[in-house]
C-alpha cells in the first residue's frame, strides 16, 4: 500500500517563559511516562523513546552540528553566508536530558499543535505527521529532525544573526539545532488522532535570540570553552 506522509512544524520559540518545569529523575520521569501510557490507553507514541530512538535523534543533531562547525553544511545557493554556512569556533556536542525529556512529554500528552507557555530559559520545536498507512517510528523520527534542519538548504541564511520576521519562521528549527549556545536535548512523540504523531523537542538554554549570532564564527573549535574538549572529527565541543 502507497502510504502518504506530511509534516507541519511550528518555529523554536524565542523568549524565556514564566517558569521552569520541575525536575525528574530517571524513576521518577518512567513512573509519569507508564501513568500516562495508561491514561492513554496504550497508543504507539505514548510510550517513553527506546535508548536507541534517542540516540537516532541526537545523533541527528550532532550530525548537523559537526556538519556546522567543520564548514561543511551546505546553505541555499545563492544565500547571503555562502555556499557553506561558516566554520563554528565553539559548537557543543549535544547530550540527551531527562528533565527536557519530561518536559517535552508534559507538553505532547496534551496532544495540541501549540508552544508550551510554562518554559524557562528552554527552546521549543514541533512537529506533527500524518500518514494513511502503517507507523514506522524511525522513518518518523528521522523525518523529524529532516524537516527541521532542511530549512537552511530551502531558505538559505544571509547573515550568522538570527533573522526576525518572516526570515526566522522559515529557518527557526534550524537555527534552535545549530545554536551554540544549547547544550541539552529532551523529545518526545505522542499519537493524536489515527494516522498522526506529534513530536516535541526542548532545548537548553535557549538558542534562538533575536539580534544575536546562531553560534561564534571561527576557526573549528578554537573557542571551545573549559571543561570541553574539541574533538576533531567532528569539530565539536565536547563536555564531561
Amino acid at each position: 500500500m502507497t502510504q502518504l506522509y506530511q509534516f507541519l512544524s511550528i518555529s523554536a520559540i524565542l523568549i524565556s517563559q514564566i517558569s521552569g518545569a520541575p525536575r525528574l529523575d530517571g524513576n521518577q520521569l518512567s513512573q509519569f511516562l507508564a501513568v500516562q501510557n495508561r491514561a492513554s490507553g496504550g497508543n504507539i507514541w505514548n510510550d517513553q523513546l527506546s535508548q536507541a530512538e534517542k540516540n537516532m535523534i541526537l545523533q541527528q543533531h550532532n550530525s548537523y552540528r559537526s556538519q556546522c562547525a567543520l564548514g561543511k553544511f551546505a546553505n541555499k545557493p545563492g544565500a547571503g553566508l555562502g555556499p557553506y554556512l561558516p566554520r563554528a569556533a565553539k559548537m557543543p556536542e549535544l547530550k540527551w536530558d531527562k528533565n527536557l525529556e519530561a518536559s517535552a512529554y508534559r507538553h505532547a500528552m496534551k496532544k495540541e499543535f501549540k508552544h508550551s507557555t510554562d518554559l524557562k530559559n528552554t527552546g521549543e520545536n514541533l512537529y506533527m505527521m500524518w500518514t494513511t498507512g502503517a507507523f514506522n517510528r524511525q522513518n518518523i523520527i528521522k523525518d523529524m529532525s529532516q524537516a527541521w534542519i532542511n530549512e537552511v538548504p530551502q531558505y538559505g541564511l544571509d547573515s550568522i544573526i538570527l533573522p526576525s520576521g518572516q526570515k526566522f519562521y522559515n529557518v527557526g528549527h534550524a537555527t534552535a539545532m545549530l545554536s551554540d549556545r544549547t547544550t541539552r536535548i529532551g523529545c518526545a512523540m505522542v499519537g493524536m488522532a489515527p494516522g498522526k504523531v506529534l513530536g516535541v523537542c526542548h532545548y537548553s538554554p535557549i538558542g534562538n535570540i533575536f539580534n544575536s549570532a546562531i553560534y561564534a564564527t571561527g576557526a573549528t573549535g578554537s573557542q571551545c570553552p573549559a571543561p570541553s574538549k574539541l574533538n576533531p572529527q567532528t569539530g565539536l565541543c565536547v563536555y564531561p
